[in-house]
């Protein structure tokens, strides 16, 4: 998505923007346009039902979505396929509820090395987009990476997106999308910490930047413990309260500028920098 880059656009308005022809190209698409105090929040590998009591620890997705509704908030929950197959019923609950589902890919494999190792990057998207495609609202559908991988180390542009850009898919793929915050969540499961000390961390991670796309995670895709740990729930009922007392608002991700434009079709996609430390993402 560097700057000068072609668009590919549909004729319902959505393009593809993983093509770009500079080596700046494929950086994912952050909060450009977002005025301070504004957050949008995003959950990636969902959706879950957890095992035990509803006020106990597990995936929550359906929960957390009906209590995100009842704060007036919009999200985005990026599914990762083989649990959208499980949990249909789960994704259409979030549609019915204003919320965007979105594509994590369908096995959660970090992408530049799946690639690097013949892995058929397009059939990881066709096959997630099968199973979320009767709960995508409009034209466009949204792409969240695993890991937020989109570069092999050392390289100036993505081994990912050239395979994208050749799939039927990318036209109505508008992406990457990244984060501007990384909520800790996966650290604080793992280590089996109370959502509470959670939402302190992620207050404080978001006071840093003031703005943008938050990434959490209402599942964990890849190791079970954690997974059974999962207090994205007990998470959102912590900070959301705090936010709003702080003055936060909060938009959906199709409402961000940037993003909205590119539904929109309208114009050309620029690029952001690619970050000094590396990209931005998240699991």
């Amino acid at each position: 998505m560097g700057g000068g880059g072609p668009s590919r656009r549909t004729s319902s308005g959505g393009f593809g923007c993983w093509r770009c022809n500079h080596s700046s190209a494929n950086i994912n698409i952050l909060c450009a346009g977002l005025p301070p105090g504004t957050l949008c929040l995003t959950y990636d590998d969902g959706p879950g039902r957890g095992e035990g009591p509803r006020d106990g620890p597990g995936p929550r997705t359906a929960d957390l979505g009906a209590y995100l509704h009842s704060e007036g908030i919009r999200a985005a929950f990026f599914a990762v396929g083989r649990a959208a197959e499980r949990h249909p019923d789960i994704l259409a609950g979030l549609r019915s509820l204003g919320h965007l589902v979105a594509n994590h890919t369908y096995d959660h494999a970090s992408r530049h090395a799946f690639v690097e190792r013949g892995g058929d990057a397009h059939e990881q998207l066709a096959r997630t987009d099968a199973a979320i495609r009767p709960h995508v609202d409009g034209p466009v559908t949204f792409f969240h990476a695993p890991y937020g991988d989109w570069w092999l180390c050392g390289r100036a542009e993505s081994n990912v997106a050239a395979p994208l850009n050749r799939s039927p898919l990318a036209p109505r793929y508008p992406g990457p999308i990244g984060r501007d915050v990384d909520g800790l969540d996966v650290g604080f499961w793992r280590d089996d910490r109370p959502a509470e000390a959670c939402a302190g961390a992620c207050l404080e991670a978001i006071g840093r930047v003031g703005r943008g796309i938050v990434l959490m995670h209402d599942s964990t895709a890849d190791i079970e413990e954690i997974r059974r740990r999962n207090r994205a729930l007990g998470l959102a009922r912590a900070l959301i309260p705090e936010l709003r007392r702080r003055g936060y608002r909060f938009v959906r991700l199709d409402e961000i500028p940037r993003v909205a434009s590119m539904c929109r079709g309208a114009g050309t996609h620029v690029g952001l920098p690619r970050p000094a430390s590396g990209m931005p993402g998240g699991p």
